[in-house]
């Protein structure tokens, strides 16, 4: 018998140490390899895999004094490991920054 489907959207407006919360348990949740995500009487529960395909698009519009950043996530949960060395990208703010490939998470200053 076929597994259903599970599914969760969430959206809420909230202070930014908040969401930085989240996507800090997020990653971590990334890490030991099973995230788990509960919101009201619903829950998904997913195993990682050893790969991820990572989209982020930031976008600034300094005129409206809007500015977003969207993540998308996505991996297949039995697929080999890929050996390739992921692209350059680089998240910082005033003074520390993670670069691709900081599996630790932790970060470093300049």
């Amino acid at each position: 018998m076929a597994e259903e489907k599970q599914s969760i959207e969430f959206s809420s407006e909230m202070e930014t140490a908040a969401a930085a919360a989240h996507l800090e348990a997020l990653a971590k949740s990334l890490r030991e390899g099973r995230v788990l995500i509960e919101s009201g009487d619903r829950s998904v529960s997913l195993e990682t895999g050893r790969n991820v395909s990572l989209e982020l698009e930031a976008k600034a519009n300094p005129e409206k004094g809007k500015s977003s950043v969207e993540i998308k996530l996505e991996w297949v949960a039995e697929e080999e490991l890929v050996e390739e060395a992921p692209p350059s990208l680089l998240i910082a703010s005033g003074g520390s920054f993670v670069a691709a490939g900081d599996s630790d998470g932790e970060t470093s200053s300049y």
